[in-house]
C-alpha cells in the first residue's frame, strides 16, 4: 500500500507546474470572489487528480506490470481511494488557509462559525463525486470513462433541473427549501451530509474492488 501511494506521489510531483499554476489561479480568482469560492475550486480539482494516475497506470500496459507485483487488486483499489482523500483533504486545508487570509486581509466581516461551516460542506461533496467517479474509471477506462461520467452528469444534471421545476410548479422553490433546511438544521445536515458520504466511499469502494477481480489484463 505504501508503496502505491508512494508511486502515485511521485506521478503528481511530476505535475508540480500544473499544481502551482492551480494554485496560483485559485488565489487569483480569490479577488474576485467572496474568499470562499477557492476552497470549492481547489478542493474539486485536486481531489479529481487520482484519477489522472489511473490514467497513468493504464498506459503502456502498466496494469499486467503492476499486478505481477506483490500487490492485490483489491489493495490496489483501495490505495486509489486513499491517495484521493489525502490530497483531496490536503488541498482542502491549504484552500482553508488561503481563504481565511484573504478575509483577513481585506477586513470582511464574518465569524469563524460561519466561515467554517460554510468551507466544511466542500469536502464531503468532493468526496461524494469522487465515490461516483472512480468505479466508472476503473470500469470503462479514462477515455471510455469519462464519455461515460459526462453521460451519468448529464443525467443527474437533467433530474435536479426536473424535480426544480416540478417543485416551481406547485410554488416551492428547490433553493430555498435547501437554506431554511440548512439554516434551522446546520448540524444535523451536515453530518448526516458525512454518513452519506462514508455510505457511498464504502459502496464504491467495493463495487470498484469487484469490478478490477473480474477485469482482464
Amino acid at each position: 500500500m505504501r508503496g502505491l501511494l508512494i508511486k502515485d506521489l511521485r506521478f503528481m510531483l511530476q505535475q508540480k507546474r500544473f499544481i502551482i499554476m492551480l494554485l496560483f489561479l485559485s488565489v487569483v480568482l480569490n479577488f474576485n470572489s467572496d474568499g470562499t469560492f477557492v476552497v470549492g475550486y481547489l478542493t474539486f480539482f485536486s481531489t479529481f487528480f487520482v484519477l489522472s494516475t489511473i490514467g497513468s497506470d493504464e498506459q503502456d500496459n502498466g496494469y499486467p506490470f503492476l499486478m505481477t507485483l506483490p500487490v492485490m487488486r483489491k489493495t490496489y483499489v483501495i490505495g486509489k481511494y486513499i491517495f484521493g482523500l489525502l490530497f483531496g483533504g490536503g488541498a482542502w486545508l491549504i484552500a482553508v488557509a488561503i481563504s481565511l487570509a484573504f478575509k483577513v486581509a481585506n477586513h470582511s466581516q464574518f465569524t469563524l462559525p460561519d466561515f467554517v461551516m460554510e468551507v466544511f460542506m466542500c469536502l464531503p461533496i468532493a468526496i461524494f463525486v469522487l465515490a461516483i467517479m472512480l468505479p466508472f474509471q476503473f470500469k470503462f477506462g479514462s477515455e471510455r470513462g469519462r464519455i461515460v461520467l459526462v453521460i451519468a452528469f448529464s443525467a443527474g444534471i437533467l433530474c435536479v433541473f426536473l424535480l426544480e421545476k416540478g417543485l416551481g410548479m406547485m410554488g416551492k422553490d428547490l433553493g430555498q427549501i435547501w437554506d431554511s433546511l440548512f439554516d434551522l438544521h446546520a448540524g444535523l445536515v451536515e453530518m448526516l451530509s458525512f454518513g452519506v458520504v462514508i455510505v457511498a466511499v464504502v459502496l464504491s469502494c467495493a463495487t470498484s474492488c469487484h469490478i478490477m477481480d473480474r477485469k482482464e489484463f
